[in-house]
């Protein structure tokens, strides 16, 4: 596949982000509970930081975003789908960014995915601060 910038028919790329998209979803539905009932772990983080491998950028950011929010839905978790939109996004552009920066040093590979992924636990807690001080919890 090619990688980030490179000149792509645009029906190709729109097909592989619907791919993208709907692999994150399916990622996103296989999702094992965190201890404590607060959130799960899935697999859809990981297709997140593939597709920030794939496409880059914004195109990123939109599968991620997307394809999280649907399930979400899916999920009945519709509560956080403005969140998700927000926080998926910027997770997978700022993976994006510092997979592109750090491509020359393979090693530090892990700390980018690290960084990008203290994004998702800082911002649902910020989120959920936001809902219980606009009453959500009631």
């Amino acid at each position: 596949m090619e990688q980030f910038n490179e000149r792509r028919d645009p029906v190709k790329l729109l097909v592989q982000c619907g791919l993208f998209t709907a692999l994150v979803t399916v990622g996103t539905l296989i999702s094992f509970p965190i201890a404590g009932g607060h959130g799960f772990i899935n697999l859809g983080d990981a297709v997140i930081h593939t597709a920030a491998f794939v496409f880059g950028g914004w195109h990123c950011a939109a599968i991620a975003a997307i394809g999280s929010a649907i399930a979400d839905v899916i999920l009945g978790y519709s509560i956080y789908v403005p969140g998700t939109l927000i926080i998926k996004a910027l997770m997978a552009f700022v993976s994006s960014i510092l997979i592109r920066r750090l491509s020359s040093r393979s090693w530090l590979a892990p700390v980018a995915l690290l960084i990008a992924g203290i994004i998702v636990p800082a911002g649902y807690f910020l989120y959920e601060l936001l809902l219980s001080a606009l009453g959500a919890w009631e």
